[in-house]
């Protein structure tokens, strides 16, 4: 079982002591309660846009694009819970749950399901629910839910983005928010008394917490965070919170005829839309807006591309390869402007220990019919889909760190990322750290002898799960130390998390 780790909050970034360990544990083998506190809280922007918005162009200049609308035969009744990557809806009934793929085909699953808190699809053929607090799986073809068992410390489950069995998934129960790092569970915390309150959404990216970009959005009454390794932001609201979405490194919402973007570097911006936005929603590498029936689709706020549906949309759930589209009769279709390029394994945006990720793909056209005897190209990488659809490509990631990649054939372009995490040895990555920034310091230099010193293999991983926790939490190294570079910490955090090799 997991383990769950406390955060432990100090009224000043750099005032942090040593926490005593004295065994009252969270949950059972856990040895002692650390610190780990996301880093410190800062406020960005003064609640007000540009005062000179930025105009962008929509309703001119847009290229016309032609979409292929498959509508799904429903139940009455039958609301939309959960939507995967690449395009599977997820459906509850009135006691049931059922997956709905992208060609209108249904899959039936568990029965006796009366009602849900939430839910979430983390890959194509699972649904986790929460139900009165606890998680559920869902699985196609099981009549019956699977428990999901968590860290009783964790409290009741209200809410999460990501899989809860991997690293990187953040969970809000009736005790906090909480971030799964390294198998355990620690409390998502700022390391000042400034953090989230009164959540009302965690930003979703088709399941996913952060992505590419390593941000988690929360949303909340009073106002928009942003959370990363190096922190929190808080990000106050220009205008009454409308509900938003997060393209790349950008989070979007409307306001009125305007689009109004939030970017971490430029802080917000206001673009006059010219045409009346209804809707606005985001896949992994698209924006997708809707105004009556046309909807305009664009990856970089510059360019779009406009296409017509066949009716007023009333809500609008894009994906990797399309989006589906809920139309004011209730009547729901999924929209696709070319062949549907899915993945089936080797979840983009994820993390890849070693220098190659398999990728299994399937090519449909729009009405989900497999194509056979089609090329995919991927760098000098080729395959030939076979009579299912299907490929398999093995990726090379070059690089440590994130690596872009273009998955593409004729129609149809993927535009995916994996982290690569290498692992690396104490001697190369963390003692030339150690010797820069702790070794001339008050607190762990090997000449402390009242203190930890830091500046050994042995010791560094007897006590890693504090090192982490404290250089998260932007409390080491002290001043007048220099502070660590994102790639000093995510070496840190490779070396952790890779083993801890001498």
């Amino acid at each position: 079982m997991s383990e769950v780790r406390q955060g432990l909050r100090s009224n000043q970034c750099t005032s942090a002591r040593a926490q005593v360990c004295d065994g009252r544990n969270l949950a059972v083998g856990l040895s002692c309660i650390l610190a780990l506190s996301i880093g410190c809280a800062s406020t960005l922007g003064d609640g007000e846009p540009p005062s000179e918005p930025s105009e962008l162009g929509i309703g001119f200049d847009v290229s016309a694009v032609e979409s292929t609308e498959v509508c799904a035969d429903l139940p009455t009744g039958a609301e939309v819970v959960a939507l995967t990557r690449e395009g599977d809806l997820w459906i509850h009934t009135d006691d049931a749950l059922l997956r709905v793929r992208p060609d209108g085909t249904r899959i039936e699953s568990a029965t006796g399901v009366a009602s849900l808190d939430f839910a979430l699809a983390p890959n194509s053929e699972e649904l986790l629910i929460g139900i009165e607090g606890e998680l559920w799986i869902a699985r196609d073809a099981e009549d019956e839910l699977t428990p999901l068992p968590l860290a009783t410390a964790l409290g009741r489950i209200e809410g999460m983005c990501g899989d809860p069995r991997e690293d990187g998934t953040t969970l809000l129960s009736d005790r906090g928010a909480f971030i799964r790092r390294s198998d355990s569970w620690f409390a998502h915390e700022t390391a000042t008394d400034t953090q989230p309150v009164n959540i009302t959404r965690l930003v979703e990216r088709s399941g996913a917490c952060a992505g590419r970009f390593d941000a988690t959005w929360i949303e909340t009454l009073d106002a928009l965070w942003r959370v990363t390794p190096a922190g929190y932001q808080e990000i106050r609201w220009p205008y009454d919170p409308v509900e938003g979405a997060v393209l790349n490194e950008s989070y979007v919402t409307t306001q009125g005829d305007a689009l109004v973007v939030f970017h971490p570097e430029r802080g917000w911006e206001r673009f006059e839309l010219r045409v009346d936005v209804s809707l606005v929603g985001a896949g992994p590498r698209e924006l997708w807006l809707v105004a009556g029936d046309r909807v305009y689709i664009s990856s970089d706020f510059e360019n779009f591309e406009r296409t017509t549906l066949s009716g007023s949309a009333e809500r609008i759930y894009p994906h990797a390869v399309g989006a589906w589209v809920r139309f004011a009769e209730g009547q729901l279709c999924h929209v696709a402007r070319g062949p549907l390029l899915r993945i089936r394994e080797g979840r983009p945006d994820s993390e890849v220990r070693s220098g190659m990720v398999e990728v299994a793909l399937e090519l449909l056209d729009e009405e989900g019919t497999p194509l056979a005897g089609q090329e995919i190209i991927a760098g000098d990488l080729r395959a030939a889909t076979d009579e299912n659809g299907h490929a398999l490509l093995s990726l090379p990631l070059a690089l440590a760190g994130w690596n872009d990649l273009e998955i593409r054939t004729e129609g149809a372009t993927r535009s995916v990322a994996y982290r690569k995490i290498e692992q690396v040895s104490f001697e190369s990555a963390i003692a030339p750290i150690a010797e820069a920034h702790c070794a001339g310091s008050t607190c762990h230099g090997a000449d402390q002898s009242d203190r930890i010193s830091l500046m050994d293999h042995l010791s560094w991983v007897e006590h890693h799960v504090a090192i982490r926790a404290q250089i998260f939490a932007g409390r080491m190294p002290r001043t007048p130390a220099p502070d660590l570079s994102e790639e000093q910490i995510g070496k840190i955090r490779d070396w952790i998390e890779t083993g801890m090799a001498e």
